[in-house]
């Protein structure tokens, strides 16, 4: 899914970076961010075994050129006031891509005191405009158990309602959890979509668009 199925421009883009100082924003410039993840033997292994992937990293990165661009979760996600400092440099405002991990779109508690609360999850208390999280399968089937349903209980935040989403390329390449609350994910994908289990793994599969 794309900005373009939804009908969406995108304006602002943001990624995690736990180490970086308050007024740090990400580079801008295309021939380094080419240079830094190009050059790492890492870069070079995942170029080998998987092709394509690394390109595909690189022109994420890209955005960072073309986009309004900031950081987020800011000492370890300790950074209480950055959401504030955030909407008033405009990372918010409009239609904004923020890259987090998923702790942060499928927790609603914290595990460490020193985190700030509103990280959990982080899509719901970013801005004023509604946000739908984007989580992979993959990382839900693999960390479900140990990461996410723990702290998944005993909240009263409201459920979230989500459907499967296929990648074009199939489900070899990705399969993606699209959830939120229920009124936004009604008005896109209709009565194909189910309340999003406290479990993950209880979640059906039967739909997906």
């Amino acid at each position: 899914m794309d900005e373009s199925e939804l009908g969406v421009e995108i304006m602002n883009y943001s990624k995690v970076s736990c180490n970086v100082g308050i007024n740090a924003r990400p580079e801008k410039d295309p021939d380094a961010i080419r240079a830094k993840y190009r050059s790492k033997k890492r870069g070079k292994w995942i170029q080998k075994e998987f092709p394509g992937l690394m390109d595909s990293r690189v022109a994420v990165m890209m955005l960072t050129v073309i986009l309004n661009s900031n950081y987020i979760g800011r000492y370890n996600w300790s950074d209480t006031g950055e959401y504030e400092r955030m909407r008033k440099a405009g990372s918010f405002k409009g239609s904004s891509l923020v890259l987090v991990g998923a702790a942060h779109t499928l927790r609603d508690t914290r595990k460490e005191d020193t985190e700030n609360k509103k990280a959990f999850p982080a899509f719901k208390h970013m801005g004023e405009n509604p946000s739908i999280a984007v989580t992979p399968k993959s990382v839900i089937d693999e960390a479900s158990s140990v990461h996410f349903d723990p702290y998944r209980n005993n909240t009263s935040m409201a459920p979230d309602f989500g459907v499967w989403v296929e990648s074009k390329q199939g489900p070899k390449v990705g399969t993606f959890l699209v959830h939120d609350p229920e009124s936004l994910m009604r008005e896109i994908f209709g009565n194909i979509i189910e309340k999003v289990s406290r479990k993950l793994t209880d979640l059906s599969q039967k739909n997906t668009a």
